[in-house]
């Protein structure tokens, strides 16, 4: 009996542990916001294979623009290098 602690309930209201209430709002409140903070919605995540469309999209379009503009400047290049002063039907 000599080791045993000995409990003694508190006989005064002002003896018994306190529970700080706002404390434990604060950390309910800050956990909710922190969670609400760091998931990202799922509907918004692109996969590989879409972003792989459309960097495949963007090539090709870039592709048929500089064979298109190249087959415009090489179609007549003597009337592109055809100075203004000389007649058309010359081109000295």
């Amino acid at each position: 009996m000599k080791n045993q602690l000995k409990t003694t309930k508190p006989k005064d209201r002002k003896d018994r542990r306190h529970i700080n209430w706002g404390r434990f709002l604060f950390a309910g409140f800050l956990s909710a916001t922190m969670l609400a903070a760091n998931t990202m919605p799922a509907f918004a995540a692109t996969t590989v294979w879409e972003k792989a469309n459309e960097i495949m999209k963007d090539v090709y379009t870039q592709i048929l623009t500089i064979s298109t503009i190249a087959a415009v400047v090489l179609s007549r290049p003597r009337s592109l290098r055809a100075p203004p002063w000389c007649p058309p039907p010359l081109h000295c």
